[in-house]
C-alpha cells in the first residue's frame, strides 16, 4: 500500500473521469457553474472514447426541436419509453425529451455544424425505433461535438490530466471523495474532490467483435460497483451488423436496397433460418427500421442467421452488386464515402459480422445525475435508466449532452455545500483494487490469454443469441478467471483492464441469466417470448460486504411532461 505522506495528490471541487462527449460537457458546465474542475482522461482528450470513434459517416443527435409540426418532446418521450419496453425511468426519459432541444441549440451556438436540409432547417431522418424524423445529422459522427466542446474547455480554468487510468474510487464515511489513478508508467496519484463525475464510457471491448476503441473496457461500471453504487439494465446490450473491412456501421436504410446475403460457399442462407411463411424481404423491410438487433420484430432473424453461419465457421457477405436498386444506392452519401475508404459496394460484396456497440444499462442515476453513492455522479454510456431494452437512434449523443450538463451543474452545486475532503490512511486501505495474476512467471502472456478468453467467451455466450446453458457455463468460467486473479493488487494498465473485463462480464452474464424472457436487445432462445407478468421490472446489482446483491425495480410512468409524477418501487 502507498504511503500517504509520499502519495501525490491533486485537489479540486469536481473531478470528471473520462474524455468523451459526456465528460467534456460535464466539465464545461461544472466550470461555468463556478466549480474548480479537473478532468482525468484515459487517453487523449478529443482523441479517445466512443464519441469520436469513426465507424459511421454521420452521427445523429435526437431532438424534437420544433421544425416538424407533428413532432414534440411528448412524442419523443413516447418513442423512448416505447422502445424501452418498461425498462427505463420515465423521469429520465422525459428529461432527455425536454432538454435535448436545448442541448442541440447549445451545440449550434458553440459551432457544431449540423447538416442543413430544406428551408434552412437541419437535415434529419427517422432514427432507429422512432416515429418522426428528429435525428439531426453531423458529418464525422461525434468529432465536431468534441471539437466544439474542447475549444470551450480550453477557454476555462479546467485542468486536464491525460493518459491516467483511474483504478478505483476513494470513499470516506460512505461518500465518494475522489479517485486513485495511475500514469502509463505506473505512478499513483490521488485526486481528491468534493464531487466526482463518472463519464468513462461503456464496455465494448468485452467482445472480440465490437465498434469501440481499445480503451473501452468497462472501467466505470466496475469502479462504481466496487464503491457500492447500483447498476441497472446490464443485460441490455446494443448490437448489430457491420462491415468488417473497413469497419463500418451499416445504417438501417441500406437493407431497403434489396441486398443478397451469401456465405463463403456462395449460398444464400437467410431463408434457412426463417419460420414457415416469412419471406427474406419481410426481414429486410423490418431491418430497415433500425440498426440495432432487437428481438421485438422479425428483423431478429438477420443477426441470428449471420451469427449461426459464423459459429459454423463460415464467412458472411453483404452483396448489392445484383440489386435492382443499385443505382439508387450509388446516389446516397454512403456510397462515395465507402469508395473513398477502399470499398466499392457497387462492384464487390462486403464481408460482414455481428458486433457489439453500446451498453444500454449502467450506473443507476436520478434526475440530478446522482448515483446511489453520495458525492458520485455519472453521465453518458456508463449510466443506466434513461434507456431500456432498445434505444432510439440519436439517443446516445443527446443523452450524453443532456445528462453531461446536468451532472456538471448538480455536481458543482453539491460541491459548493461540501467540505474539502482530507485523505486518511484508512481510506487508501479501504480502496478496492482488482487482483493481479497469481503465481504466473509469464504475467504478460497470462494477461493477453485471459483478455482473449473473456472476449471470445462473451462473443459466444452473450452477443445476440443467449440461452441458460451457455450463460451458466460462461459465468462459471468467468468466476474461475476471477479466482485466478485474487493476488496482490494489480499494477499496470493491462492488469486493470483485464480485471475490468472479467468483472463487467460477470455482471452482464448475471443479469442476462436472471432475465428469463426476451425483451428488445435481450434475446433468450430458451425464453423467446416477452413475459410482462414476471419480468416487467429492471434488474439492479450492487456490491455489499464483498457480495453481489440484486433487487428488482419497477418504474412507474409519468403523468405528463414536467409533472415529476414518477414513482419507483423496489
Amino acid at each position: 500500500m502507498w504511503q500517504l505522506d509520499t502519495l501525490e495528490t491533486v485537489e479540486t471541487d469536481v473531478l470528471v473521469i473520462g474524455g468523451g462527449g459526456a465528460a467534456a460537457r460535464a466539465a464545461l458546465d461544472a466550470s461555468e457553474s463556478g466549480a474548480s474542475v479537473c478532468m482525468v482522461v484515459k487517453g487523449r482528450l478529443g482523441r479517445s472514447g466512443s464519441t469520436v470513434y469513426p465507424v459511421a459517416l454521420h452521427g445523429t443527435f435526437g431532438a424534437a426541436d420544433g421544425d416538424d409540426p407533428q413532432d414534440s418532446p411528448e412524442c419523443h418521450y413516447r418513442d423512448i419509453v416505447t422502445a424501452a419496453q418498461g425498462m427505463c425511468n420515465p423521469r429520465l426519459a422525459r428529461i432527455v425529451a425536454e432538454e435535448s432541444p436545448l442541448a442541440l441549440k447549445r451545440l449550434e451556438e458553440i459551432g457544431v455544424p449540423f447538416l442543413s436540409g430544406e428551408r434552412g432547417r437541419h437535415a434529419t431522418w427517422v432514427g432507429c425505433f422512432a416515429t418522426r424524423a428528429r435525428s439531426h445529422r453531423i458529418v464525422g459522427h461525434g468529432e465536431p461535438i468534441m471539437a466544439a466542446l474542447i475549444a470551450r474547455i480550453r477557454q476555462r480554468p479546467i485542468r486536464n490530466e491525460e493518459k491516467q487510468l483511474v483504478a478505483g474510487l476513494l470513499l470516506q464515511d460512505g461518500k465518494c471523495i475522489g479517485a486513485l489513478a495511475f500514469s502509463a508508467e505506473g505512478r499513483p496519484r490521488a485526486y481528491l474532490a468534493k464531487a466526482t463525475i463518472l463519464a468513462s464510457g461503456g464496455a465494448g471491448q468485452l467482445f472480440k467483435a465490437n465498434l469501440n476503441p481499445k480503451g473501452i473496457t468497462g472501467d466505470g461500471y466496475v469502479m462504481a460497483y466496487r464503491a457500492g453504487a447500483e447498476l441497472v439494465n446490464m443485460e441490455f446490450m446494443q448490437t448489430g451488423i457491420a462491415i468488417t473491412h473497413p469497419l463500418t456501421l451499416m445504417s438501417a436504410w441500406v437493407w431497403s436496397h434489396d441486398p443478397t446475403l451469401r456465405n463463403d460457399a456462395g449460398e444464400e442462407f437467410l431463408g434457412r433460418y426463417l419460420p414457415h411463411g416469412l419471406d427474406v424481404r419481410d426481414v429486410y423491410r423490418a431491418k430497415a427500421g433500425h440498426f440495432p438487433f432487437s428481438s421485438s420484430d422479425v428483423s431478429k432473424y438477420l443477426e441470428i442467421s449471420v451469427l449461426q453461419e459464423m459459429r459454423q465457421g463460415r464467412r458472411v457477405y453483404f452483396d448489392l452488386t445484383k440489386s435492382d436498386r443499385l443505382e439508387e444506392f450509388r446516389n446516397t452519401q454512403m456510397y462515395p464515402w465507402m469508395v473513398q475508404r477502399g470499398l466499392d459496394l457497387a462492384t464487390q460484396p462486403a464481408e460482414i459480422s455481428v458486433y457489439a456497440q453500446a451498453v444500454n444499462g449502467g450506473v443507476l442515476i436520478d434526475e440530478h445525475a446522482a448515483s446511489t453513492v453520495p458525492g458520485l455522479f455519472a453521465a453518458g454510456e456508463v449510466t443506466g435508466g434513461a434507456h431500456g431494452a432498445d434505444r432510439l437512434g440519436g439517443g446516445m449523443l443527446s443523452n450524453c449532452q443532456v445528462f453531461g450538463a446536468r451532472a456538471g451543474r448538480y455536481a458543482a452545486r453539491y460541491a459548493a455545500g461540501t467540505q474539502r475532503p482530507v485523505l486518511r490512511s484508512e481510506d487508501l486501505q479501504r480502496l478496492q483494487l482488482p487482483g493481479a495474476n497469481v503465481g504466473d512467471a509469464n504475467a504478460k502472456e497470462a494477461r493477453q490469454e485471459q483478455r482473449e478468453r473473456i472476449r471470445t467467451l462473451m462473443f459466444d455466450s452473450l452477443l445476440i443469441e443467449r440461452n441458460g446453458a451457455n450463460l451458466s457455463g460462461a459465468l462459471a468460467q468467468v468466476e474461475a478467471l476471477a479466482k485466478e486473479r485474487r493476488g496482490p493488487a494489480a499494477s499496470g494498465w493491462d492488469e486493470f483492464e483485464v480485471s475490468s473485463l472479467i468483472e463487467v462480464g460477470r455482471l452482464m452474464l448475471r443479469s442476462a441469466l436472471l432475465r428469463e424472457e426476451s425483451r428488445g436487445s435481450h434475446y433468450r432462445s430458451d425464453f423467446s417470448e416477452t413475459d410482462d407478468r414476471r419480468w416487467r421490472h429492471c434488474i439492479a446489482l450492487r456490491q455489499e460486504n464483498g457480495e453481489l446483491k440484486q433487487r428488482f425495480i419497477r418504474f412507474e410512468e409519468d403523468a405528463a411532461i414536467g409533472s415529476g409524477a414518477t414513482g419507483v418501487s423496489a
